[in-house]
């Protein structure tokens, strides 16, 4: 146990978020800050230590490489003295060429043995929004942690690009489980992004308690004729209702979504209220599991 807690005194764990997202679901945010946070467009950066969250730092704006750059910045300080084995980075809806501009820069601060990049899971894509990256690493120490090899040696051990469903090894119900008697949702597509069903309960409350913000959001943007931050929105529905198995609802906002990059507006106009009054159905759709906890 010694051991163990000493390994954990030396991780760095922090992450950027998606802020609007991520402050709408920490209670470290008040509501004047969450406000303030939408308007500004600002990205936290989030430290975890001991499983608690503390805002370390922040940048502004919607110029993703600048924010990216920042963010390493401030996870990997210039004083800082990590292992060169291993840094893990986790990361949410980021494209490739995004992933290999973050590879440089943490290149730039400290030339590390691998970096690792992995798919963060469908509960942090989802609470902390499209975007958000997590960097982890160890500080140096008395001790060669090797945290590569083990790393490695487990992928090798699942065979190449294999990942674990549940769903291989689940025996067979007498009848449909909980997560298959959802209207509008793919219950076996939602369990083997979650992993779990703990996990798939947790991911689907995240996007079940702010349905009805996300949608007056989205309207709002539509109204004023916002189409940047409209497209912005809709583009992070198509991404938490596909995490979630909502086909149809994440091919509708994909729909309008590259509508709004085209600036198609007559689409836009024929199909914003349609989108909404579908997605708001969720609420009933979701009902039966969590209405004793909505906020």
């Amino acid at each position: 146990i010694e051991e163990l807690e000493a390994v954990k005194a030396r991780m760095h764990l922090s992450f950027i978020t998606n802020g609007t997202y991520f402050a709408g679901k920490k209670d470290m945010f008040k509501r004047t800050v969450h406000n303030i946070i939408k308007v500004l467009s600002v990205r936290p950066f989030v430290k975890v230590y001991n499983g608690k969250y503390s805002l370390g730092s922040f940048t502004m704006g919607d110029n993703m490489a600048r924010n990216y750059e920042k963010y390493v910045d401030y996870a990997i300080p210039r004083l800082a003295k990590p292992e060169s084995d291993l840094l893990l980075v986790l990361y949410a809806d980021m494209d490739e060429e995004g992933l290999k501009k973050v590879k440089e820069h943490i290149r730039k601060r400290f030339d590390f043995d691998n970096i690792i990049f992995e798919k963060a899971s469908a509960t942090f894509a989802l609470s902390s929004g499209p975007g958000s990256m997590a960097i982890v690493y160890f500080d140096k120490g008395a001790q060669d942690l090797k945290l590569s090899r083990m790393l490695m040696s487990h992928k090798e051990s699942s065979g190449p690009g294999e990942t674990f469903d549940p769903l291989e090894y689940a025996s067979v119900p007498e009848g449909p489980k909980w997560y298959e008697k959802i209207p509008g949702v793919d219950g076996k597509t939602a369990l083997k992004n979650s992993g779990s069903e703990d996990n798939l309960r947790e991911m689907l409350f995240v996007f079940y308690d702010s349905i009805m913000e996300n949608s007056n959001e989205i309207r709002g943007f539509y109204e004023n004729e916002n189409w940047e931050n409209y497209t912005i929105k809709v583009h992070a529905l198509k991404s938490s209702a596909k995490i979630i198995g909502a086909e149809k609802l994440s091919d509708d906002a994909q729909a309008l979504e590259n509508a709004g990059k085209e600036k198609d507006l007559p689409y836009i106009r024929e199909h914003t209220n349609d989108l909404l009054k579908d997605y708001e159905a969720y609420s009933d759709n979701l009902g039966f599991l969590f209405s004793e906890n909505k906020k």
